[in-house]
């Protein structure tokens, strides 16, 4: 197609002329990528057989050709968010597997009696070397990300014409709907219901992602989301296209495709140019990945393979391939894995030169690292030191120096951030988290144990969260089975994370040292912290920094080479006096010099004694005295401090200049914003006072430069002593200056669009990811400037004023917080509609205090409309109880109807948020049970025991049935839920009722091989000769899913192994059809009838 073509023309270096050709069917466009030629072949139309017709005629027209591309778009096949998350504007590309070659036709093969459909047939994988070079070129991606979105952009400077066609049509234009959710009509999709856009997490970038995986070849177009998901469920295909299976044929090709639409009924042509760019952007990244000179590849003319007649597809006996399995791993390995999980490693400076070693030859560390009298200490090592004593500095030194002499050995390491801006950092299950990766990545051989282990939470293909003790499980089985190997745990600032957190960790490490050594392998654990009064280990080798002489040498190692000044003696003299000052407390000494240096810097060496004597040698004192010593722009750095301290997230250098001069004059926001980098992180530094520091991650964020400076700033109250204003209420005071600061950045914003200043809304301003986006503050100062108010009401400073400005349908202000606030919301199912009333936004939030303000003032409580339907259901689906109580005494309708959930109690169960539960149903007034049963079967799905047990509660029958006629204890059971399974027993659930495809419920757990689901069935009363189902009785499901353990259970508990019925007339047929030898045997040895079964085979 054309919208294919141009692009892929464009991204040339240079264009030849046409040349003759044998014959006349093929069009082509030839020309030049680095030092490649090029022939683009023009299809006539889309087909499989269209392709495959003229990749022959190509290859007849140019016998010198090496390789083929094929590259164009086709429909998306969503899935797994973590693992998969395919959007428009991506790219995917075929990548061979055990079973295929990277494409399948999925529509080619016998069609059967009873409508069984069986495919057969399967295509040629691309050339070695293509394979090779795509390998190569994710390699570099992970390492530096890809080049699409700059080549797009190339494309579009040097082709100013395509700029309105071919441009990225806004992460807001992409929408994918419910699968059951069918298209309401029109071109586009702005007659459809918004509330039934699938929720998908933020992109932090608009660039182009890469997939990698199997194509779907089709002879007909895709438009049907229910059918698109069987095909993904059946094939794990990532894309579905119609000309790759004629081609492949053809010739041995890669498979290139930017994703247009979803295969579903809302497929139209709006991100079709875009998606043809993305392509051709990968096919050019890789075609400079390959070297102009590769040794010819003789052509192959087109034949048919054995697809077209039928007989060679590989029939693999058992679904869960090497392929499955290592999906499985790579899917579970990613939702292991969470953003920053090793910043504060990152960002701590590395040690000087030749410091740090006195550690390497202190005695406890060598009885630690030779694990000399192990019986006595276990393989503990606990560093302890005062604050800013340069702890996780020597803690990165031995994490390095023990990789280097002990390469053979496991090494992890955790370091603990309390300045991070999520929890995970902070905590131990993030701990464990790091460390389970990071020795998968070092040791293959536990990765089977790992997915074996964990398999149940990738059934479903979305997973909760991960829990202490199923991490801890892991750890221990890797100790047990470590046999010549040792493993090393490094972790660092055991107290920034919750004491009793921390606690348990210790009482984990402790038992995981026992179990070491019970088990004769050998395990190393290092600690560093503060002096912890209240928490020791049983046995452990203990350093403290202070005390050692190596340390302090150390110190004056830097005070050396830091602090300016002559090698004459005087000098000598001071950094003496510094260095007895210091208490070898290295913090200390990092914000002392500067000082020192400043004055040597202004020609006042003599002063600088004099200084050091004024200066406190404890901590919080110099800390105080830093920020009181000038009065100059105090102000300014008053409110730094602040946001550093009490922003919603950590802000960048550019947001937090602007939000500082926001708070002091608003009319920055007209340019000056657009400092150098060097200048504006010197400007954060004399702002701060040396208190912040920028950190090395993307993107760099303001933090302060130690924990400390903030235990002094809240704990101390040291920043109500240097500002008297804040003395009894620093939070609230701090919020309601932040609060002022985001509302005089919004009403600046306005100011400017009335003035014609900015065009509508500013998207070249507010649009992240753009060049010109200088006024990055903007995304903050929307998003939360409810949230300073709302805290800032908390603590007793009134708001109603300010809400008042908001309040009512024909607020203009309110319609244009709307419309920046929707700006930034990547998913149009998060956007507020124009008409969106306070006390809904409000609600979702969760900001009860400055709800109140409003119910005082009367506002209509059961106001309809938005995601959620009404203020209620917001406040549940958000998870906020005291919001939502607030709402239910102030006449907030319980039991209304509507919005993406229906109802409250919906809303609350499908978020699992257990106490808005209780609250709800503690009313009395719950909806219709038709209403719920729905949610009953999600919640199953999900496992969820508790929403489970909630409806159930409300009203809920165990014997209701879905629309396939499977009970609640079926679908728990084929979906291995175990104490779903339980509860519904307990529950009264029918045990044998009939139904659904496989007959009952415990036929249903043995045809999918969930072995203790099955025994907890037969262990309540389950009949294991039941007949009914597509497999007439257990035992034959069993034989025919080839599940042995199951098979012996049934057969001790009294299964007939020669009851008659179901598909393959009886279990021995079964096992026989599908192959398992072993279960035949096994039947065989139990009694099957082989005579029956041999003439029936």
């Amino acid at each position: 197609m054309s919208v294919e073509l141009t692009p892929l023309r464009a991204m040339l270096d240079s264009i030849h002329d046409d040349l003759p050709t044998q014959r006349d069917h093929n069009a082509y466009v030839l020309g030049e990528l680095g030092k490649h030629n090029v022939v683009i072949a023009v299809l006539p139309c889309i087909g499989n057989n269209v392709s495959g017709v003229a990749a022959n005629q190509m290859l007849h027209d140019f016998p010198s050709i090496r390789f083929v591309l094929l590259v164009g778009i086709g429909g998306g096949v969503p899935g797994n968010q973590e693992t998969e998350d395919i959007r428009l504007g991506d790219v995917v590309v075929s990548q061979p597997t055990d079973t295929t070659g990277g494409v399948i036709q999925f529509d080619r093969g016998k069609r059967h009696c009873g409508a069984y459909f069986e495919r057969t047939g399967c295509l040629n994988k691309p050339p070695a070397f293509l394979s090779a070079t795509v390998e190569k070129l994710k390699a570099q991606h992970r390492q530096e990300g890809n080049q699409m979105g700059k080549f797009v952009s190339d494309m579009l400077k040097r082709n100013r014409n395509l700029c309105g066609k071919y441009r990225f049509p806004g992460r807001e234009r992409d929408q994918l709907f419910e699968s059951e959710y069918e298209h309401a009509g029109a071109e586009t999709c702005q007659n459809c219901d918004a509330t039934r856009v699938k929720r998908r997490e933020d992109r932090a970038e608009d660039q182009p992602r890469v997939h990698y995986g199997t194509i779907g070849s089709s002879s007909s177009v895709i438009k049907d989301a229910m059918e698109r998901d069987k095909l993904k469920q059946k094939y794990k295909i990532l894309c579905i296209e119609m000309e790759a299976a004629g081609l492949m044929d053809a010739f041995p090709c890669l498979v290139i495709r930017g994703i247009c639409d979803y295969a579903d009924s809302h497929k139209n042509k709006e991100w079709q140019p875009y998606a043809a760019a993305a392509a051709a952007a990968y096919a050019k990244e890789l075609l400079l990945a390959i070297p102009a000179q590769m040794p010819p590849i003789p052509p192959v003319l087109y034949t048919p393979s054995p697809a077209n007649h039928g007989d060679a597809e590989p029939n693999p006996r058992n679904d869960d391939t090497t392929l499955d399995k290592q999906s499985r791993y790579q899917r579970l390995l990613q939702w292991l894995t969470f953003v920053r999980m090793d910043a504060r490693l990152r960002n701590i400076t590395d040690a000087l030169p030749q410091t740090c070693k006195w550690l390497f030859k202190e005695e406890k560390f060598k009885m630690w690292i030779e694990r000399i009298e192990i019986e006595d200490h276990l393989g503990f090592l606990w560093i302890k030191g005062k604050p800013g004593s340069g702890k996780s500095t020597i803690m990165k030194e031995a994490l390095k120096t023990v990789k280097r002499s002990h390469p053979e050995e496991i090494i992890v390491s955790y370091f603990f951030n309390a300045r991070a801006p999520g929890h995970l950092e902070k905590s131990s299950v993030g701990m464990y988290r790091s460390l389970v990766h990071q020795i998968l990545q070092s040791c293959p051989h536990f990765r089977g144990h790992f997915t074996e282990m964990f398999t149940a939470k990738d059934r479903e293909g979305v997973i909760d969260d991960w829990t202490p003790a199923e991490l801890q499980g892991f750890l221990n089985d890797v100790v047990e089975n470590l046999e010549n190997r040792s493993l090393n745990i490094f972790i660092d600032a055991l107290d920034e994370g919750d004491e009793n957190d921390v606690r348990l960790l210790i009482a984990f490490l402790e038992d995981l040292s026992v179990r070491a050594a019970t088990s004769g392998t050998s395990v190393r654990i290092c600690l560093s912290s503060r002096h912890y009064p209240y928490i020791s280990i049983r046995k452990g080798l203990s350093l403290v920094m202070e005390d050692q002489d190596g340390h302090g040498n150390d110190i004056k190692t830097y005070i050396r080479r830091k602090l300016i000044g002559d090698e004459d003696p005087e000098y000598e003299t001071l950094r003496d006096k510094v260095y007895r000052k210091s208490s070898r407390v290295f913090l200390w000494v990092f914000l002392v010099i500067p000082i020192l240096n400043q004055l040597y810097g202004r020609g006042q060496p003599e002063a600088m004694e004099r200084r050091l004597e004024e200066i406190p040698d404890d901590l919080d004192d110099l800390f105080a005295q830093i920020l009181a010593k000038n009065s100059e722009n105090i102000d300014s750095s008053i409110l730094l401090l602040q946001w550093v301290l009490f922003s919603k997230r950590p802000l960048s250098p550019p947001e937090l200049y602007l939000a500082v001069q926001s708070g002091i004059d608003p009319s920055v926001i007209e340019g000056t914003c657009s400092l150098p980098k060097e200048m504006l992180e010197r400007y954060l530094l004399n702002c701060s006072r040396g208190l912040t520091e920028v950190t090395r991650t993307n993107p760099p964020l303001v933090q302060f430069i130690h924990e400390t400076v903030r235990n002094f700033l809240i704990q101390g109250n040291g920043l109500a002593k240097v500002d008297q204003r804040l003395a009894g209420n620093v939070e609230g005071i701090s919020h309601e200056r932040l609060y002022t600061a985001c509302l005089r950045f919004f009403d600046r914003c306005l100011s400017l669009n009335q003035n014609n200043q900015l065009s509508g809304v500013p998207e070249r301003i507010f649009r992240p990811g753009d060049a010109q986006w200088n006024f990055r503050f903007s995304d903050y100062a929307v998003n939360f400037l409810f949230w300073h108010a709302e805290i800032s009401e908390a603590s007793g400073i009134p708001h109603r004023e300010f809400l008042r400005r908001f309040q009512g349908n024909d607020s203009t202000d309110l319609q244009e917080w709307i419309q920046y606030r929707n700006s930034f919301q990547r998913y149009q199912v998060r956007n507020y509609t124009p008409t969106a009333n306070l006390i809904y936004i409000l609600a979702e939030q969760g900001f009860a205090n400055l709800a109140k303000v409003l119910i005082d003032d009367k506002v209509n409580v059961n106001a309809r409309g938005e995601r959620y339907g009404n203020a209620l259901q917001a406040a549940c689906a958000g998870g906020h109880k005291q919001m939502a109580q607030l709402l239910i005494d102030s006449g907030a309708s319980i039991d209304a109807i509507g919005g993406e959930h229906r109802h409250a109690l919906c809303a609350a169960i499908h978020h699992k948020h257990e106490s808005i539960m209780e609250l709800l149903l503690g009313t009395g007034i719950l909806p219709p049970v038709e209403t719920l049963e729905k949610r009953l079967f999600i919640s199953i799905a999900r496992g969820y025991v508790y929403g489970a047990e909630t409806l159930l509660r409300a009203g809920v029958s165990t014997r209701c049935t879905n629309n396939r006629g499977e009970s609640p204890l079926y679908l728990a059971a084929q979906k291995n839920k175990l104490a779903v399974v339980d509860l519904l027993i307990q529950k009264g659930a029918d045990i044998n009722a009939q139904g659904g495809h496989s007959g009952n419920a415990l036929q249903a757990a043995i045809a999918c091989g969930h072995e203790q689901v099955a025994r907890l069935l037969i262990e309540k009363g389950a009949d294991v000769n039941a007949q009914g189902g597509y497999y007439g009785n257990a035992l034959q499901a069993a034989s025919a899913g080839g599940h042995e353990q199951v098979a012996r259970l049934l057969i001790e508990k009294g299964a007939d192994v020669n009851t008659q019925g179901g598909f393959y007339g009886d279990a021995l047929q079964a096992a026989i059809a599908r192959g398992h030898e072993q279960m035949a045997r096994l039947l065989i040895e139990n009694g099957a009838n082989t005579e029956k079964s041999a003439t029936s085979v």
